[in-house]
């Protein structure tokens, strides 16, 4: 097996950045493998997010959870808002959670998390991270030793189920964050 380093360079954009949007070519086919997916507009409902969990890592229940949408582009964690953050800040204040404490980017359809320093206490999946690393639909991040989040892409859902076909049991105001289900526990 090989093992190699992946580093990512994360550049601010400005606060009014558009993404282009691509042309389509006529001749191109729209088999499922070849849609370009990396694209999403600003709805709100389209966007990736971190939901809210109690500090033990279980679901909220006793009141809505809070929902941190994530927009293109980056998104500073820590206990100080940064003059530079362009207003996308998600400012948290509690034990273990330094003023600029990590980096959250959204890019191209992919979502990474980046620590500033190595005394920033990050958690993917209750591992902790020292370097840009790439959330998965359902991880769980967390940030110092008392917030936690889950990354739910609504992209991940649409590209999982199939066309045509609608799952009973699932009303049509039920929210995203609702219907997610946690994978089940692996007996062995």
């Amino acid at each position: 097996m090989v093992y190699g380093s992946i580093m990512f360079h994360v550049r601010r954009r400005p606060n009014d950045y558009q993404p282009r949007k691509r042309k389509k070519l006529p001749n191109q086919s729209s088999t499922p493998s070849e849609v370009d997916h990396s694209y999403r507009g600003t709805d709100e409902a389209s966007l990736p997010f971190l939901l809210e969990l109690n500090a033990d890592g279980s679901d909220v229940r006793h009141q809505a959870p809070r929902r941190y949408s994530l927009r293109l582009n980056v998104t500073e964690v820590g206990s100080e808002r940064s003059p530079q953050a362009g207003g996308q800040c998600l400012q948290l204040a509690g034990h273990n959670v330094h003023p600029r404490h990590c980096v959250i980017a959204h890019t191209e359809g992919i979502v990474t998390v980046t620590p500033c320093g190595r005394e920033a206490e990050t958690y993917v999946n209750g591992q902790r991270v020292y370097e840009t690393t790439i959330l998965q639909h359902g991880c769980v991040v967390q940030f110092g030793r008392v917030y936690r989040f889950r990354f739910l892409d609504p992209a991940h859902e649409a590209h999982q189920r199939p066309r045509g076909r609608r799952e009973s049991g699932r009303g049509h105001n039920e929210s995203y964050a609702e219907r997610w289900v946690p994978p089940a526990a692996d007996a062995g």
